[in-house]
């Protein structure tokens, strides 16, 4: 990964940035009450990667970023219905 940033020109420390903000969300998804904001963060880190491939053109390596993004979107929507209800 650390090869992977240094080619799309971002600073070894963003891998790290990254991470975290993709641990966070999969911690926020565990529980109910935060699941909602766990995917939007989610989902937010996959468009970032995505964007970051279709600039690099490697779409071909995007598949997982895409389909990460897609359940991420999904699951905020089945979930922002039950946040609104509180």
């Amino acid at each position: 990964m650390a090869a992977n940033f240094e080619r799309w020109g971002y600073p070894a420390w963003s891998m790290y940035l990254v991470g975290l903000v993709e641990v966070i969300g999969a911690v926020l998804l565990v529980f109910a009450r935060t699941r909602f904001y766990g995917a939007l963060v989610i989902a937010v880190a996959m468009v970032g990667a995505v964007l970051t491939h279709w600039q690099a053109n490697e779409m071909e390596t995007a598949g997982p970023a895409i389909v990460l993004l897609g359940l991420a979107v999904i699951e905020a929507w089945r979930n922002q219905k039950k946040r609104l209800k509180r």
